[in-house]
């Protein structure tokens, strides 16, 4: 038996309570992986710790009685061969550094795990790296390059995390959590699911979904013409749906203006926020679902999709690659013609079609509890060992 303390972690949800992020991958991973960790292994809970400033996040409302949820200035006792970690699960948001990483938690003796969805900012600085912004990511990298343990939720995000911070590979563990339930095939099919979308949205059965935002990084412009350029017998009957749940109505001009410029505004539906249950409904309705994005930290949206039966097609870059394994359901995000060449065989050929729903419900079953249970714990317990 080791002699090691255990660990006992605080789970710091104060990034996740962003109401950004409360319809983002980000909350949805940070939600999904506490009540994962509260349910399989309570013995390394401490607390939960939130911001009493923001909205309290969904996953609190599930936990049992006994999981204190505590705000960020509360510290949580330990007993004598127990060691407190604090895990920031999400850093890259604009509030003060003490409310992402409280106080109490910055003493010597507590350890540090940070999770990080990607390195997008550094990776497309142009874009991000731009005024009181740029100060608060060298911060947060900062953070990053302090933490005992890094979890990332892709191999592409471990190496870009190794390679642009210099954190050494030992100490990041590829945590992709787990995906709800929720997310499954609709028992009456995608006719059953189609007639419970709001009528108010407009959206004909056997459409195209893309779940995006305005962000050029995903790639929207180019789906679209791409979608253009199919024969105008597929686009007669398959409409192309675009969701953007982070943006506001007006930030949706660019994308009408483009779908008008290659004609097919009238067979384009652009949405912005969407609830939950309605995204739900959403990848277990469409005939397809495209994800043209330049890059991700994970595409936690994919894996969503293809556990609801979406026949997925995605882009041919980074983790992307591990989620759909077969290169076939795969293409070159800058090249339209071959976004369309893919979309053209999917909407014609019933065989192919099928494949892509029975390969994305096989890859998006591999994301459960059960993969990411060891590398959690394994980051935890490093987080105990390099303190004093």
């Amino acid at each position: 038996m080791s002699s090691l303390p255990q660990p006992r972690v605080v789970l710091g949800l104060q990034g996740a309570q962003m109401p950004a992020n409360a319809i983002r991958g980000i909350g949805r991973w940070s939600n999904s992986f506490v009540e994962a960790l509260v349910s399989h292994h309570p013995e390394l809970v401490a607390a939960v710790s939130i911001d009493r400033r923001l909205p309290i996040p969904s996953v609190v409302q599930l936990l049992a009685e006994d999981v204190p949820v505590l705000f960020s200035e509360e510290r949580p006792p330990v007993g004598a061969r127990e060691r407190l970690v604090f895990h920031a699960l999400s850093i890259f948001e604009a509030l003060e550094l003490t409310r992402i990483w409280p106080t109490w938690a910055q003493d010597p003796s507590v350890g540090l795990v940070v999770t990080v969805y990607d390195m997008i900012p550094s990776l497309f600085p142009q874009d991000y790296f731009q005024g009181i912004y740029r100060y608060l990511l060298e911060s947060r990298y900062q953070m990053v390059q302090q933490a005992d343990a890094v979890m990332a939720i892709s191999q592409t995000t471990k190496e870009d995390v190794s390679r642009l911070l210099d954190v050494d590979q030992k100490q990041i563990f590829v945590v992709p959590g787990q995906v709800s339930d929720r997310f499954s095939p609709y028992p009456a099919g995608r006719a059953g699911a189609q007639t419970l979308l709001p009528a108010r949205l407009g959206i004909e059965p056997d459409f195209i979904l893309s779940i995006g935002n305005v962000d050029p990084r995903k790639n929207l412009r180019s789906l679209i013409r791409a979608y253009a350029s199919l024969p105008a017998r597929l686009r007669e009957h398959h409409q192309l749906v675009l969701t953007c749940s982070q943006a506001e109505p007006d930030q949706l001009a660019p994308l009408r203006a483009a779908a008008a410029d290659f004609g097919v505004d009238d067979r384009v539906v652009l949405t912005s926020f969407i609830d939950h249950g309605t995204m739900v409904l959403l990848y277990q309705s469409c005939h397809t679902m495209v994800y043209p994005s330049l890059y991700e930290g994970l595409g936690l949206p994919v894996i969503e999709a293809m556990r609801c039966g979406a026949a997925t097609l995605v882009s041919d870059v980074g983790p992307l690659r591990e989620i759909v394994r077969d290169p076939a359901g795969r293409f070159d995000p800058n090249d339209v013609a071959d976004i369309e060449c893919k979309l053209r065989r999917v909407l014609d050929d019933p065989a192919f079609a099928d494949l892509r729903r029975s390969d994305g419900i096989s890859d998006g079953l591999r994301y459960t509890w059960e993969q990411s249970a060891q590398p959690t714990q394994d980051a935890y317990h490093l987080a105990v060992r390099r303190r004093p």
